[in-house]
């Protein structure tokens, strides 16, 4: 890839994983090397080793916000880095919800904790080096964008998503004149606009038609709340097509890409005939390992193929990295002693 561009692949586009498509998570890779990570989405990480990307290079992730759809494959990540190669630090922004209990280092917290298992029986067997330190990076609640990741040329910035409650935020990228905008989840607001305006790639949210008619009809809520859940849902949760239709003819960003939605043929052609009805640009409706390159001649789309597995090859361990513990730290000598493969 050239130099001054930006590459971005879709490792999971839906809300829910299915043999389709992973949950939400956004491979970045610019063409100087550097690559970020937006969100961790359940059942991801198999599309991320359906492209033969080596884990290693996943260290820098952006959290959107705290929904399970959005990270639960963080928590393989982290808990197989130095299984995988990866021997340095984790480092992992996301938002801080105004409540210390709800933001990212209460999350990040609870994940090292449920992992102590796990780490303390890797230790035994494998060097680690630092791969179970985290570097977490808390977005406070901000009325306009904030500068969170700028090295080497780059600049990441977030701003404002408005999604049920405090603690939910988008990212622009900004590289070499490029520009790309994920939404995470968000309804409609000025934050959008006032961010991703002339935008060269959006990743955008689109409620499904399906799901809108479910909450309108109370068929996902209890009998009682059937108004209540309409309203909220309609209004602060998810961006319905016709909504993003007007929002996009005021933002015109020059390619769109509808995420975060289980796509059929039907959905298609509800969600295009929606859109139509207020903007006429360019749109497309993502699907997992759709990659998109964006440089000076604009942004340009096609489908990902990896090898058949990973082809990482060996993992280099780091000089003056520990070694193993080994299993007398952790193996108890009665249960040690109970093994059938022991030699006499």
């Amino acid at each position: 890839m050239a130099e001054d561009s930006i590459r971005v692949i879709l490792m999971g586009t839906s809300y829910e994983p299915r043999p389709s498509q992973a949950a939400c998570s956004i491979y970045v890779e610019l063409g100087n090397g550097d690559v970020f990570v937006f969100d961790f989405g359940a059942g991801s990480i198999a599309n991320y080793n359906a492209m033969g990307i080596p884990p290693w290079k996943l260290d820098k992730i952006f959290l959107s916000h705290l929904h399970v759809d959005h990270f639960t494959d963080l928590i393989y990540l982290y808990g197989m880095g130095p299984g995988l190669g990866r021997y340095t630090p984790l480092s992992v922004w996301g938002p801080a919800a105004g409540d210390e209990t709800l933001g990212i280092s209460s999350a990040m917290e609870a994940m090292q904790s449920m992992t102590a298992w796990h780490r303390e029986s890797f230790h035994a067997v494998i060097p680690v080096g630092e791969a179970y330190s985290l570097d977490i990076h808390e977005i406070e609640p901000a009325q306009t964008s904030t500068l969170v990741y700028s090295r080497d040329g780059v600049n990441i910035t977030a701003f404002p998503a408005l999604h049920i409650m405090n603690g939910a935020v988008s990212y622009r990228v900004d590289w070499k004149g490029n520009s790309f905008v994920y939404s995470g989840d968000t309804s409609p607001s000025r934050f959008m606009i006032e961010n991703a305006q002339g935008i060269d790639l959006l990743v955008h949210e689109v409620r499904s038609p399906v799901l809108g008619e479910m909450v309108s009809e109370g068929t996902l809520s209890h009998e009682q709340d059937k108004d209540r859940t309409n309203t909220v849902f309609n209004t602060f949760v998810h961006t319905d097509a016709s909504d993003l239709g007007e929002l996009l003819e005021r933002i015109n960003p020059a390619m769109t890409v509808l995420n975060h939605v289980s796509v059929n043929s039907n959905i298609r052609v509800s969600l295009v005939d929606k859109i139509r009805q207020a903007y006429s640009g360019d749109i497309r409706i993502a699907e997992d390992l759709m990659v998109f390159d964006i440089g000076p001649d604009g942004v340009r789309q096609r489908m990902g193929v990896g090898p058949e597995r990973p082809l990482w090859g060996n993992f280099p361990v780091p000089e003056n990295t520990a070694p193993a513990k080994g299993l007398d730290s952790v193996l108890d000598d009665w249960l040690r002693n109970s093994s059938l493969l022991q030699s006499d």
